[in-house]
């Protein structure tokens, strides 16, 4: 592909997807590996159009040559059978309980500094909790430490959905220093793994210092590519750094990156535009886009950015980022979306109509973008207007989880409790990961009495979103309020 390739037409695109597929299919055997594939799902489905056609078509034109396809997703999805049935699936599994059992002992002695000695067995339940993930195994083992005496085991049953979202439990559990919290705070800007370079710029010797501390616990993992945060690590501190502090922290990472860029230019006459990417990315988080505004990438990383904004609550940051994402391209239908968003909440209908009808027109019944804006109109108390909204968005794809769990929504503030638990469930069948419908679901119950079901699917919530401090809130108000039924006061 040339550096300038220009993909702003459908017919341009269509031309350089079908010199793809020639290629692909009946030129030399090649083996296409596309990662994090969970990022072009909507649900579990693909939901473009496009994206769909052209993977049909590689698939089919890959089935009589030597191309192999292989999509890496940590959501399984729900391709339909014009795709699965030429696909074959394999499910990764963790390590044998043999092994757990061994590798959690050794993590024990290891936490324990003790190498003599005779060390408790741990119970069956306890392995079956860890599921082989070697991540969790190594936590359970630090925790195991910290409470010997303890059964643990139903701190853990939480997680049994997702075996690695212990790290956040165990994180809440441990004391960090100050400079640790601060270390952590700055790595967690990191995307990809990077090298010792990048930590000795932020605080010299001591971040080395520390880098070799932490490096020796589950916090921060290293490999040939450098150091680096488990993603949910990564996560935990990052949501914590206000859109201020995180600023000067992208800004170092992205001064990191565009030496490294110039570097590699310099001295090997190669271009790398990973470095070139990331770079852009981490100025444009710390709100420098003179900076990078020539650059090829700052569209592409704007938006992310625009996106990261957005979720932190950051409304009238990411209204300029997403004005800016329009200016260069009209029919950009998530900057639309975004825009329809935020000028709903500020309540500024005559804008957020605008960019919601550019939006759907741009994508006709959308059931995401139906959904979405649906959700500002029964914040704002337009329940009719909400309600026409949810149901094209049901006629569009009956199974879209997040439109159901809207509906649920909806049906709670018209007063009909029986209706709202209906879609509630409905939006878990159709996505067993949708945490707001379980929060919902339980909160629910919760009011209508059932304390047993509604700790059920508060748990449910937490295991699918567990930095959640909503979903934790409630999972403990509901553990005590089950165990005070089960132990009245005598």
């Amino acid at each position: 592909m040339p550096e300038d390739l220009k993909l702003a037409t459908p017919q341009k695109q269509e031309e350089v997807e079908q010199k793809l597929l020639s290629h692909l299919c009946q030129g030399p055997g090649a083996i296409i590996v596309i990662d994090e594939f969970q990022y072009l799902l909507a649900g579990r489905d693909l939901e473009d159009p496009s994206i769909r056609r052209f993977f049909v078509s590689l698939l089919c034109g890959s089935r009589d040559s030597k191309t192999k396809v292989f999509l890496i997703s940590h959501v399984a999805p729900q391709l339909g059978s014009d795709i699965e049935s030429r696909c074959s699936f394999y499910t990764l599994q963790g390590l044998s309980p043999r092994d757990t059992e061994r590798l959690l002992l050794y993590w024990f002695q290891f936490g324990r500094e003790d190498l003599l000695g005779h060390f408790p067995s741990p119970s069956d339940r306890f392995l079956s909790l860890l599921g082989g993930h070697p991540l969790a195994t190594r936590v359970a083992g630090r925790l195991w430490v910290e409470h010997p005496s303890e059964d643990i085991s139903q701190d853990l049953t939480i997680f049994q959905r997702l075996r690695d979202t212990i790290v956040s439990f165990v994180l809440e559990k441990i004391t960090l220093t100050i400079p640790e919290t601060e270390f952590l705070s700055f790595a967690s800007v990191f995307r990809l793994p990077v090298s010792r370079e990048a930590f000795l710029r932020w605080r010299g010797e001591e971040a080395s210092n520390m880098l070799n501390a932490l490096t020796g616990q589950y916090l921060v993992e290293s490999s040939e590519r450098g150091y680096e945060l488990h993603p949910l690590v990564r996560d935990f501190f990052y949501n914590k750094l206000s859109t201020s502090d995180a600023a000067p922290l992208h800004k170092i990472a992205g001064k990191f990156y565009m030496d490294q860029f110039e570097k590699f230019r310099s001295a090997n006459k190669q271009l790398v535009p990973e470095y070139l990417g990331e770079a852009v990315h981490h100025y444009l988080a710390s709100g420098e886009r003179t900076r990078v505004q020539s650059v090829a990438f700052y569209k592409q990383e704007l938006k992310p950015v625009a996106l990261l904004h957005y979720r932190k609550g950051d409304y009238k940051v990411a209204q300029k980022d997403y004005v800016v994402l329009v200016q260069l391209d009209e029919s950009d239908v998530d900057a639309h979306f975004h825009l329809a968003l935020i000028n709903a909440r500020n309540n500024k209908w005559e804008e957020a109509e605008l960019h919601f009808g550019k939006a759907i027109k741009l994508r006709p019944k959308a059931p995401w973008i139906l959904q979405g804006f649906a959700n500002a109109k029964i914040r704002a108390g337009k329940l009719a207007e909400a309600e026409q909204l949810l149901q094209e968005s049901e006629e569009a794809n009956p199974y879209h989880s997040p439109t159901l769990a809207e509906f649920g929504r909806l049906r709670e503030r018209q007063g009909d409790s029986a209706g709202a638990e209906d879609y509630y469930r409905r939006a878990i069948q159709a996505d067993p990961d949708n945490a707001y419908a379980y929060y919902m679901l339980a909160s629910l119950l919760y009011r209508e009495g059932d304390l047993t079901e509604a700790y059920e699917m508060a748990k449910g919530a937490l295991a699918a979103k567990p930095l959640d401090d909503r979903n934790k809130d409630l999972v403990k108000e509901l553990r005590r309020k089950v165990e005070e039924v089960k132990q009245p006061d005598r």
